[in-house]
Formats: structure tokens, C-alpha cells, sequence
């Protein structure tokens, strides 16, 4: 079980930077690109989702992104700011992250099946970065392809997050 007891879970859709698979568990996520921040998913719609997530990755290529401008973002539920490298900087190659179709297909699932999905840094506001970790930044001018895109859950039981399922990139 996760999130409540009501047959809700409570995901995200994030591009991990770091090799990763199904069942990994992290208390603190590592660096990554969140294309979707935590919302509530009822489990009857859980197939469903998953079928989605499946197909905008199988239209979408693996994107290539540059690190840019350092920044500092508030963290969610406090006032604690954490360090983000942008991801502002144009990549050249047809890869590139350029494509705003993926997060706003995602984003819109969530805002359709979560009433009290939180989109203020969504949508037109989405400002693609990766936030730094204890352990690793992500520097100015470094390039990473990213290699996937994972669905990731809250499981309140082990206190941690986890990799719910892992979908490689098509075209």
C-alpha cells in the first residue's frame, strides 16, 4: 500500500540521470528532470496511466540536456532554497531538449485524474532543471542523455521512494 489506504498512490514522472531500475528505493530522489511532480493516482486508473506514459515515450526520442544557469529554488513545504542547474542552454543535435510535448501529455493525465494537482511550476511555468543532491551537481556545460523516464511512487510503509517502472525512449 501506499499513499492513504483509499486506493490512491501518489506518483511522479521523472527522467532519472543515473542508471536505475523497477523496485530501486531512495529516500532522497537522485538527480534527475521532473516532468510531473507528485499527484494523487487512484489505482483503478493505474493501467491506464502506465499505458500512457508507455506511449508518449515510444512517440518521443531520448533527450540530450546541457547544464546552464545556476539557480536556487525554494524547496516545496519550506523555506530551505536548493541549488538547480538549468536546463537553459540549447543542445544541438536532434535530440535535444526542445520538446515540450512529453511534460505537457503528462502534465494534462495528471490535472485530468488529480483535482488537487499542484501545477504552478507546470505547464507554461515549467522551468526544466536539475535540482543538485547532497552527493552531485550538475554542472554548467555538462551534457547527459537522458535514457529514460520513470514513474516513481511514494510507499509510506518503508518510508522511501520507489521506482515504480522504467520506459525507454522510441524514436
Amino acid at each position: 500500500m501506499t499513499e492513504g489506504s483509499s486506493g490512491i498512490e501518489r506518483v511522479m514522472v521523472a527522467a532519472l540521470l543515473d542508471k536505475h531500475e523497477a523496485g530501486d528505493t531512495f529516500t532522497t530522489l537522485p538527480l534527475h528532470l521532473t516532468y510531473v511532480s507528485w499527484f494523487n493516482l487512484p489505482t483503478e486508473q493505474r493501467n491506464t496511466f502506465h499505458e500512457y506514459v508507455q506511449e508518449v515515450t515510444e512517440l518521443n526520442r531520448a533527450p540530450v540536456v546541457t547544464g546552464g544557469s545556476l539557480q536556487y529554488f525554494t524547496k516545496e513545504g519550506s523555506r530551505e532554497r536548493v541549488p538547480v542547474r538549468r536546463l537553459d542552454v540549447p543542445t544541438v543535435g536532434l535530440h535535444a531538449l526542445n520538446d515540450f510535448s512529453p511534460h505537457a501529455e503528462l502534465m494534462r493525465f495528471a490535472q485530468d485524474i488529480d483535482p488537487d494537482f499542484d501545477d504552478t511550476y507546470f505547464g507554461l511555468n515549467w522551468r526544466p532543471h536539475i535540482s543538485s543532491t547532497a552527493d552531485r551537481e550538475f554542472a554548467q556545460g555538462e551534457v547527459a542523455q537522458l535514457e529514460s523516464l520513470s514513474v516513481i511512487r511514494k510507499d509510506l510503509k518503508i518510508g522511501r521512494k520507489v521506482v515504480d517502472r522504467v520506459y525507454r525512449w522510441g524514436i
